[in-house]
């Protein structure tokens, strides 16, 4: 039987000291080689196909886990496609217990307000993914602190209080300058939606185009003042005390890592 043990924020400083001098792809293979269960989450957007690319070129087999809400674009369905067939990174699609219409059935039009909202993105992001901690002990995240908002906060190493996994996000400092230049690469595959006016892309109902004059994410929940956020990043909210439970041989793996990672440098 496998005895677990806990982690919490306060472990996290020293680990995130050392990662924070680490290069992009240092900061994968630290991850690959503290968690043994290790995948890699994307909604199919610009930094997720950047890390990606990344991993592959790597010639790292991780599972490509993907929220499918039902009410994506096609677009976003077809990126999804390609990015797991080109880098050769297993798709895993997650969904809802319940259909769109399902749910309206049920529950209303959820996302016309504040409250809804909520429980409309946990319903459709969240759950689908709260077994993930049956099968994983992290994920990689493609977050990045040029994105702004809260994300200009992201940590290297973070904790998923709700999926019970540590959250590895190796782009966080990944500059802007490295950011275009893979951008620019002529195999690095981008969600076409990003060149006809969405910086960010989430599902149909709540996306809307964004003028150049407006924040970029400024066409999510357009309708709804003061929402940013679906709530599937840790990060992406003000922090309270958190803690996961792992097995006791990661933890314990986890917490003397940052003395290799520092003999790297």
């Amino acid at each position: 039987m496998t005895a677990y043990s806990t982690i919490s924020e306060s472990d996290l400083p020293p680990i995130n000291h050392v990662l924070e001098r680490l290069s992009t792809v240092e900061v994968i293979q630290w991850a690959l080689s503290v968690f043994p269960r290790i995948a890699f989450l994307t909604s199919g957007q610009r930094t997720g196909s950047i890390l990606a690319k990344i991993i592959y070129q790597m010639g790292v087999k991780v599972d490509l886990i993907f929220a499918d809400t039902g009410v994506l674009f096609p677009e976003t369905h077809d990126t999804i496609e390609k990015i797991s067939s080109s880098y050769q990174l297993p798709l895993k699609r997650y969904t809802p217990a319940l259909s769109m219409t399902e749910q309206t059935e049920k529950y209303g039009v959820l996302y016309l307000n504040h409250a809804g909202q909520e429980q409309c993105c946990h319903m459709r992001k969240v759950e689908p993914l709260l077994e993930l901690h049956e099968d994983y002990e992290a994920l990689l995240s493609p977050l990045r602190r040029g994105e702004g908002g809260q994300r200009s906060r992201v940590p290297i190493m973070d904790l998923d209080i709700n999926f019970n996994v540590v959250r590895i996000s190796p782009l966080a400092n990944l500059s802007d300058e490295e950011y275009q230049q893979y951008l620019h690469e002529d195999d690095t595959i981008i969600n076409p939606l990003h060149a006809q006016g969405f910086p960010t892309i989430g599902c149909i109902r709540c996306t809307t185009p964004v003028r150049d004059d407006e924040p970029r994410r400024a066409g999510r929940w357009r309708h709804l003042s003061g929402v940013d956020y679906c709530g599937i990043n840790p990060s992406d909210f003000s922090h309270k005390t958190a803690s996961i439970e792992l097995p006791q041989e990661v933890v314990q793996s986890l917490k003397t890592s940052f003395s290799d990672a520092e003999n790297r440098k």
